[in-house]
């Protein structure tokens, strides 16, 4: 499925997608819309949501509830985190999302806490400055070519599904992909270099220290996402554009936080970035 530009948001009609989707038209609406009422409101859904069985299924909801915001979307959301295959083994699972325009926020903001918040995690927005990819190989090199702008950031994650319901690729891709909210600082100057080395990023929740994170190690992460956007991109026919938004963060499991609590990330050399709960 290629994915909608960030610029507008279209879908092709539901009813053309029955080959490769097990839920019906009417299922995906009804998901879509009400993910995107318990994300308006802070609330989870309050009905059972239908079966997930394919990825189609979960894009298709995404879509119908990134609709149902009547928001703009600016770019991606990206979020890798550990999850149970078939009970036994446990694997690395990728999904992006739409990030929407109404959910990027300025350090120092007051934002209300949801029902099924998860936590804050260490995260940066990109500013994508060319068409990615373009005709190239996707690597380390390529991804750094094309980011015109950097920003050091907090990422809020949480779901709008019930905790009964398992946390899966499909369940988190159609669940915004996990997204809350991203809450930026000012454009790094020389984040290649600043990013470069064994210095720590450090998450506090007031003010005491409780994640530590290399700076090197962390921004490889952050590359990472991107590459594997643009990948996932490339074989639903699409690419990221200049101008697009890339939130990219640290891995799931997110520093547990809640109401009346502030959260900040500090790196040596830049300005903190802050989010007060409420």
């Amino acid at each position: 499925m290629p994915p909608p530009r960030p610029d507008r948001l279209s879908r092709k009609p539901l009813d053309d997608w029955h080959f490769a989707m097990t839920m019906t038209p009417q299922q995906i609406e009804a998901a879509g819309h009400a993910l995107a009422h318990a994300r308006k409101s802070g609330s989870l859904i309050d009905f059972r949501l239908p079966e997930m069985t394919s990825d189609d299924d979960a894009e298709a909801i995404q879509l119908e509830a990134a609709e149902a915001m009547d928001d703009q979307p600016k770019g991606y959301s990206t979020l890798s985190f550990p999850e149970n295959v078939e009970g036994t083994r446990q694997t690395n699972s990728f999904v992006h999302g739409l990030l929407l325009a109404g959910t990027i926020f300025d350090t120092g903001s007051v934002f209300r806490a949801p029902k099924g918040l998860m936590g804050a995690r260490a995260a940066l927005l990109f500013t994508i400055g060319r068409l990615f990819p373009d005709k190239e190989e996707i690597t380390r090199s390529s991804v750094t070519s094309a980011i015109l702008q950097c920003d050091l950031a907090i990422e809020l994650v949480g779901r709008r599904i019930p905790g009964s319901v398992p946390l899966t690729h499909q369940s988190a891709t159609a669940d915004f992909a996990l997204h809350v909210g991203t809450f930026r600082g000012a454009p790094i100057t020389g984040w290649s270099d600043i990013f470069s080395g064994e210095e720590p990023i450090v998450l506090s929740i007031d003010g005491h220290p409780l994640q530590k994170i290399e700076s090197a190690r962390f921004f490889a992460h952050c590359l990472n996402c991107i590459g594997l956007l643009a990948d996932a991109l490339t074989k639903g026919g699409d690419q990221l554009n200049a101008g697009d938004l890339v939130s990219a963060g640290w891995s799931l499991p997110a520093l547990q936080t809640r109401a009346g609590q502030t959260v900040r990330i500090d790196v040596p050399g830049l300005d903190p970035v802050e989010v007060r709960l409420e």
